[in-house]
């Protein structure tokens, strides 16, 4: 099982790519599910170091979701995910009838469909997940998942009752057929033989009615992602999120209730001008990432980082020609016919620097009323009272040690995303979340905020500085770009060889909320620095359970 993982590592670094395709393959039969998972593990991480990979192998994927270990299964999803987005143009044909052809993309979303009623939570919460980051699944197969009815053939076939009533009150003259003569005859139309299997209809209506949290708020937020890429999705999908906010946990509630307000006042406009900024703020995070000295899995986080931008290319391209804006001049329209997954680092980077260096002038070319509504949300940290500014805050090390937050906090909508940061002289990043007590409204859009921080630290002998800050937690339109940030301060930080307020990029890997689906956060305030001065508890005739 090591050296499947090792291959799958250093699969880059080949001649050629068959042999290894094939000799990993044969190990997805063996008889040990230990070893099965470890080679689907393997073909997944030849695909994310760039190794081109076929359509045989999504057929083998496809084959071992239905293994009778959870492990491969789990691990099955992800390639049969990762592979129907990445071949998204090639075509497959459908098992019961061969002439028939579908998208890559869309039997992986009908494959992973399938696979929300499995037996095993942590399968049902990754297909779930997985279901809001298909990006250009056709409409028919994202209808049908809100619909439980429309089993066999993709329509409501009525019962012998229900054809007699209509026929009695309509008045018709009577057949002459005994009653209960047959089964129902049902003239169907070739195009409407269903393309998806039983168990793969009402998905997003399984995954609402789990019996576990986990599922119902995966399932909530794909629901989300699917509908700002498709309205008639969205529209069709606002009665479950409706249903949802009568939820009996209230995290779940506040995310539906966070949802359909996202619904609301999107113009096609402020749509293409939120992916705009994205793609291109994802413009100047890759060309940063290429002037850093990565470490030796380089190759992988980079080649994630160029797909994350290909999807950022493709929701911009599909809303700009929905709000009819592609006159406007934007440098980030010449990536739209570039394969960035295949480009060289050397011509990637003067593309980027080109995009880096034209001005942003299209936000100003844009009339959108929206614009007028938006407001700067900032949280103002006050000094500390009764302590001169340059004194240090002395405490017992080993000891627990109270400092009072006072804020004003400005334009918060939602009080429970506000965390407060702590940076300590060792590196180590912790957050608080404030009780909800401690934010109480002052004047409308403007809140007060008064917390007591306690903080702990046994390993300080000189009096060193901690700083403070204020952070507002947010959701990412790609869930793996986290990890890819977090890196990339890492690598900032090793460069500079010491921490100070410009370098401190927040992330979602410095996040230690309760809720999963703060996934990023922003900072909101300034940083404040704090001299603290331990005093030794030994000296002091003290210990960690009391005075001696």
């Amino acid at each position: 099982m090591e050296y499947l993982n090792l291959i799958g590592r250093l699969s880059h670094r080949a001649p050629s790519h068959e042999a290894l395709l094939l000799l990993i393959t044969e190990f997805c039969n063996d008889i040990d599910p230990r070893v099965r998972r470890e080679a689907m593990k393997a073909l997944l991480q030849m695909m994310e170091e760039g190794v081109s990979i076929g359509v045989s192998i999504y057929n083998k994927a496809c084959e071992l979701l239905n293994d009778d270990d959870e492990s491969v299964r789990y691990i099955s999803i992800k390639l049969v995910h990762s592979l129907g987005l990445s071949l998204k143009e090639s075509t497959i044909p459908h098992s019961k009838d061969p002439s028939v052809t579908l998208s890559l993309e869309d039997d992986a979303f009908i494959k992973t469909c399938g696979m929300v009623t499995d037996g095993s939570l942590q399968v049902r919460c990754l297909s779930a997940s997985l279901l809001g980051q298909f990006t250009s699944v056709s409409e028919r197969f994202l209808l049908q998942n809100l619909d439980k009815k429309l089993m066999s053939h993709l329509r409501y076939v009525k019962s012998d009752h229900d054809r007699a009533r209509e026929l009695h009150t309509q008045g018709s003259w009577d057949t002459g057929q005994r009653w209960g003569g047959g089964p129902t005859k049902m003239n169907l139309d070739p195009s409407e033989v269903t393309l998806m299997s039983s168990g793969s209809c009402g998905a997003f209506v399984h995954c609402t009615e789990d019996e576990f949290m986990e599922v119902r708020s995966a399932a909530i937020q794909s629901m989300g992602q699917l509908s700002g890429r498709s309205s008639e999705f969205g529209h069709a999908s606002l009665d479950f999120l409706i249903d949802m906010i009568n939820d009996e946990i209230q995290s779940l509630t506040m995310l539906s209730y966070r949802l359909q307000y996202g619904y609301v006042n999107h113009s096609p406009s402020l749509i293409f001008l939120l992916s705009w900024l994205r793609t291109h703020a994802h413009c100047i995070l890759l060309h940063l990432a290429m002037r850093l000295d990565w470490p030796i899995d380089y190759n992988a986080n980079f080649m994630q980082l160029k797909k994350s931008l290909v999807s950022r290319l493709d929701t911009l391209k599909r809303s700009s020609s929905e709000s009819h804006v592609t006159s406007y001049p934007s440098p980030v329209h010449t990536l739209f016919d570039k394969d960035i997954v295949t480009m060289g680092t050397d011509q990637l980077s003067c593309l980027l620097q080109n995009i880096m260096a034209s001005p942003t002038s299209i936000i100003l070319n844009l009339s959108i009323p929206e614009l007028l509504s938006i407001q700067r949300c900032w949280a103002a940290l006050d000094e500390l009272e009764h302590t001169p500014k340059d004194a240090p805050l002395k405490f017992l090390s080993s000891l627990a040690f109270s400092i009072p937050i006072s804020a004003r906090l400005d334009h918060l909508d939602e009080s429970s995303s506000v965390t407060i940061q702590v940076w300590f002289p060792d590196g180590r990043v912790l957050t608080f979340d404030p009780q909800p007590s401690d934010i109480r409204p002052l004047i409308p859009d403007t809140h007060k905020l008064n917390h007591k921080l306690i903080i702990s630290h046994g390993k300080w002998t000189d009096a060193l500085m901690i700083e403070l800050s204020i952070i507002r937690h947010h959701s990412l339109d790609i869930p793996s770009e986290s990890q890819y940030m977090s890196l990339i301060t890492k690598l900032i930080k090793r460069g500079e060889g010491q921490t100070s307020s410009s370098s401190h990029m927040i992330t979602s890997d410095s996040i230690q909320s309760s809720s999963p689906h703060m996934v990023g956060s922003v900072l909101i305030s300034d940083i404040i620095k704090l001299r603290i001065l331990p005093q030794d508890t030994l000296a002091r005739g003290y210990n960690v359970f009391g005075p001696t």
